[in-house]
């Protein structure tokens, strides 16, 4: 807790070279706490502003000086360790400015505001009166029993059920490979002549340890080769550290060769990156910082240009992002639409560019909420690629509904999103007035209401879903669905709306998901809706099916990440 304390104070411009530092590590609690107020009433900076202070008579700085002085006042009457560090921790918050009929001398500011730093975290430091201490070791403590208990247990089921996991597959080779077991180390070392390591910035401390067990120090030997981006680095998490991977280059005899050629991009885009990445990598303070190593295109008979779309900002990101987007569809719309941008093709001819010669790479998917709506403004037909939240998706939800509203008719909350869902397209307005002023469950309200009001939107659903119950009871659960989606004329709407495809897509996946099932063995609907139940609650991560539209011609959507390997046009 010193040290961490000394970086804490450090950051905060104080001085922690200071005598005071150095006695938190051998004095208890009472013997700093009464050297921190000698100190502060001994400091000759502090005195001389305390006593200027005490003759000044200025009426505009009466309200400031007298909370100050109250303070050294109160401080300077605490006698005892607990008045002092009561009266610390509750030190006002005050900053030390010039005015000019009491100008401040430039090194004030600075020990003023050292010593209501050092005030207002002792409450931070170990000892008996110290309630945040002692109840971050309290709940620290109860975070250690808890995470023993839970490794103690699932040590036992490893045991028990003879498995291993990831860590265990390291951290048992390391102890296998060790001095206690030369002859294993040696026979395990021999049979492999040369060893590469691909992405080996993604290794942590013990696998870059076990490599150099199998080859023996890169400066010795000839047998290990690696492969790596320290710019790639994400596994930080496990303990990958880009310090670690550039320290194990640093050990080889020789230079690293730099793969520096591209065989994708075009040289324009190339000589932008090498323009702008040279800046944001210049400074190399710190042991993980790697450099930037300017790219060589090998298309040198491409051609094509890069252009920047920049907008003023006002300091509403929200609004900012509104902008970018409506900004990019308005491009898109005029070098296609408008045809205002050509395409080079293979054998160097020009043709027109289309949709589908635009990928709109984004960071992460919130920016979707953004995209969607500025591509429609400009009747931009587009597709996000398959992400993983298929299970996610209001599709998926709806179908969910309907089918657990078909199977189990009682449950209030299955029937209320079916209602609500495109299948039906009940209004929260005519549920509640049809549900409000009964008891019992949704079911029983809404037919009551129904037999009533037989022209109504409800009483027509519930018939739909009794017709369909009957196919979930006599035909099989894909003959079932296809009769569902049918009658429902789901695709219809979708088709009507934006990301109409996507979603019809996913609604054909859904129908081969319980397709397949139901070949490999029996399974019912029941057994579908429970699937997709687990699925949607254990966040299943799942691509979307493919878009229902096969003309092709869309923007596509996709993360930086899910665009690698792939090239546009």
């Amino acid at each position: 807790w010193i040290s961490a304390y000394r970086e804490y104070m450090g950051r905060n411009n104080v001085d922690t070279s200071h005598p005071f530092f150095a006695l938190l590590e051998t004095a208890d609690e009472a013997e700093y706490l009464l050297y921190l107020k000698d100190w502060f009433f001994t400091d000759p900076v502090n005195c001389g502003l305390i006593e200027r202070l005490n003759t000044a008579d200025s009426c505009l700085l009466k309200a400031w000086r007298e909370k100050y002085l109250y303070f050294v006042q109160d401080l300077f009457a605490a006698q005892t360790p607990q008045e002092i560090y009561s009266v610390c921790v509750h030190s006002p918050n005050l900053t030390v400015k010039s005015k000019k009929d009491f100008p401040v001398f430039s090194n004030e500011p600075e020990t003023v505001s050292s010593f209501l730093q050092i005030f207002k975290s002792l409450s931070f430091l170990p000892g008996k009166e110290s309630r945040v201490f002692t109840l971050t070791r309290s709940l620290l403590l109860d975070f250690y029993r808890t995470a023993k208990y839970c490794a103690e247990k699932i040590a036992g089921e490893k045991r028990r059920t003879g498995v291993l996991d990831f860590d265990d597959l390291i951290e048992l080779t390391d102890r296998l490979l060790s001095d206690e077991h030369p002859d294993i180390l040696q026979t395990v070392s021999q049979r492999c002549r040369y060893v590469l390591v691909d992405e080996v910035q993604d290794n942590d401390p013990k696998l870059i340890r076990l490599v150099k067990k199998l080859c023996g120090d890169p400066k010795e030997s000839d047998r290990l080769f690696i492969v790596g981006d320290a710019k790639q680095s994400i596994y930080l998490f496990r303990n990958a550290d880009v310090a670690g991977f550039m320290g194990l280059q640093a050990e080889f005899p020789e230079k690293p060769v730099a793969l520096d050629t591209s065989f994708r991009y075009t040289p324009e885009i190339i000589s932008f990156v090498n323009e702008l990445f040279s800046g944001v990598f210049q400074n190399q303070n710190k042991p993980w910082d790697p450099p930037y190593d300017a790219i060589h295109a090998c298309r040198k008979d491409a051609c094509g240009s890069v252009s920047c779309i920049q907008l003023p900002y006002d300091g509403d990101k929200s609004a900012q992002k509104i902008h970018e987007a409506e900004a990019l569809a308005s491009w898109i719309y005029d070098a296609v639409a408008l045809q205002k941008r050509s395409v080079y093709q293979a054998d160097g001819t020009l043709r027109p560019a289309r949709f589908s010669d635009v990928a709109i790479l984004i960071e992460r998917r919130t920016r979707l909420p953004y995209l969607r709506p500025a591509l429609e403004k400009y009747g931009i037909p587009y597709e996000e690629a398959s992400g993983k939240d298929f299970y996610a998706k209001q599709e998926t939800a709806d179908l969910r509904n309907v089918l657990s509203a078909v199977l189990y008719p009682e449950e209030d909350v299955s029937l209320y999103g079916a209602l609500r869902s495109p299948y039906f397209s009940v209004s929260d307005a005519e549920l509640e007035s049809a549900a409000h002023k009964e008891s019992g469950t949704l079911s029983y309200r809404l037919n009551k209401y129904a037999k009533a009001n037989p022209e109504s939107r409800i009483a027509a659903a519930l018939q739909d879903l009794r017709r369909w119950r009957e196919y979930a009871r006599h035909l099989s659960p894909s003959a079932a669905l296809q009769r569902i989606l049918q009658e429902s004329e789901i695709f219809s709407l979708y088709s009507s709306v934006s990301g109409g495809t996507q979603m019809e897509g996913n609604l054909i996946k859904l129908q081969d998901i319980l397709r397949s099932r139901s070949l490999a063995k029996p399974f019912s609907l029941q057994e579908f809706v429970a699937l997709l139940d687990v699925s949607m609650e254990g966040d299943l991560q799942e691509g979307d099916g493919e878009p229902a539209d096969d003309s092709g011609d869309r923007v596509k959507i996709m993360t930086v990440h899910s665009s690698k390997g792939l090239e546009y046009p």
